[in-house]
């Protein structure tokens, strides 16, 4: 399949009921920015659904191109601390090529805007960078026919995108200190350990990530409850004890604030939900498992 793919990785991912799905690793360059790419592909079997589909925030944002009939649809989502609902369609699209960016990824991808100025939107790649619009449009419109080689394509546009953005060593730092297991952490805390201060921690958390310290924290550990979850974990009293949450009330009412409905109500119906476990598992070595 590597073969196939120009180069890049097939890995494991998420699964949609009753989709065509592919994912793969970015090439090297890219892995401080974007955690994946996911190839939908149309499935005609699949029956047309009422009901949408939940995604879970990330606070990551996703690059979207639809294809259709021929005519491309490209679509930048913001960071998101919200949910959203998409519909399931995989019956009726051509092909659709998501660009997953990790926490903070995104930033770059329009010169030097500020992420949170794009916090829990949807928009028309046009409305934002007609350049980049133009260019992305170009490169899907000519090899969507060809997914492997649109892929490759798009990979090496955002290579050349990125190759200027200048990394900020205290951005590592926090979303290192930012993972499931230190979600008690405070900001004061976390500028203790960094030494710098409250405000311009939280100024480059808005600025790169798109969300402040506090809602990040939320949402990271958040995502960890519902990755294990939806691989087996019974227990959500233990759940939340080991995510280090005061009590189980403290985590039902974050996990209601964040994704709309109580630990056990996902529990019971997790196929209503989709949330992007790889995105979010930024410390773990397995990110790009084959």
């Amino acid at each position: 399949m590597n073969s196939d793919s120009g180069g890049l990785e097939p890995i494991s991912g998420n699964h949609h009921s009753g989709a065509r799905q592919f994912f793969f690793a970015p090439s090297m360059p890219l892995r401080g920015h974007i955690s994946h790419y996911t190839v939908q592909l149309r499935n005609a079997c699949e029956l047309p659904s009422a009901r949408p589909l939940t995604i879970i925030p990330d606070a990551s944002g996703c690059l979207v191109f639809t294809v259709n009939h021929g005519r491309v649809k490209p679509v930048f989502w913001g960071p998101n601390s919200e949910t959203h609902q998409v519909t399931r369609d995989f019956n009726t699209i051509t092909l659709r090529l998501l660009v997953e960016f990790l926490p903070g990824g995104a930033f770059g991808l329009f010169g030097s805007l500020p992420l949170h100025e794009l916090h829990n939107s949807q928009c028309l790649l046009d409305a934002i960078d007609p350049a980049l619009d133009r260019l992305f449009r170009c490169v899907v419109e000519r090899h969507y026919a060809t997914w492997p080689v649109l892929l490759q394509a798009v990979d090496d546009v955002l290579v050349r995108r990125f190759g200027a953005v200048v990394e900020k060593p205290l951005l590592r730092q926090v979303l290192i200190h930012a993972s499931p297991l230190n979600g008690s952490i405070r900001l004061n805390t976390l500028t203790d350990m960094t030494s710098y201060s409250a405000r311009h921690i939280n100024r480059l958390c808005q600025e790169r990530i798109g969300v402040s310290w506090k809602s990040f924290v939320r949402i990271v550990r958040i995502n960890e409850a519902c990755r294990r979850i939806s691989h087996g974990v019974a227990d959500l009293r233990t759940l939340a004890c080991d995510l280090d949450f005061h009590d189980q009330a403290h985590f039902s009412k974050d996990f209601k604030a964040l994704c709309g409905v109580t630990p056990s109500d996902y529990q019971r119906n997790p196929s209503h939900f989709y949330a992007e476990e790889t995105k979010l598992c930024m410390n773990l070595p397995g990110r790009y498992t084959r």
